[in-house]
């Protein structure tokens, strides 16, 4: 007789091995669909300002979300070489989604965070510069248009406690 001789072990273990894979690579699938949920509903979540902030990061989820379609149904019946190469392929898919959810939440965590305080410590400089050159301002602009500003950083920075608060 001719041909490549099985053991039942070596079958069986070839069927086990197969079952694994299939089910490694369902399991990648559903955790790739619940990612593509997620950066969805993050993305449609955020203002148009922040995704105008984090463009980088919104462009990448973007582009995963569009090349991330799912792999074609295997069973049992498929080769094995053919089961583990898809697996790898959705394994890669879904180690870039995960990256984009990452960065997307690092970017509306950390960084929007880091930004706002940066602002902050902006408003503070300039309104103390301001208050430092008060009386020059007074003199080319006018008490009254002094007074109206003092009146605008008054009422700012008391909604700015109110809002700490």
């Amino acid at each position: 007789m001719s041909g490549e001789k099985y053991t039942q072990v070596r079958l069986q273990r070839k069927r086990q091995e197969k079952l694994n894979l299939l089910q490694s690579l369902q399991s990648l699938q559903s955790e790739s669909a619940a990612l593509q949920k997620q950066l969805t509903d993050q993305i449609n979540g955020m203002s148009e300002g922040l995704r105008s902030t984090f463009t980088a990061e919104v462009a990448a989820s973007r582009q995963w979300l569009q090349g991330a379609t799912p792999v074609s149904k295997y069973s049992m019946d498929h080769s094995l070489d053919a089961i583990r190469q898809a697996r790898d392929r959705q394994e890669q898919v879904t180690n870039a989604g995960r990256t984009c959810l990452k960065n997307l939440q690092l970017a509306l965590t950390q960084k929007a965070d880091a930004l706002g305080r940066a602002v902050a410590e902006q408003r503070v400089t300039v309104t103390q510069l301001l208050l430092q050159h008060t009386e020059v301002l007074r003199l080319w602009y006018g008490a009254e248009a002094v007074a109206a500003w003092n009146f605008t950083w008054k009422y700012q920075d008391g909604a700015a406690t109110l809002r700490s608060r």
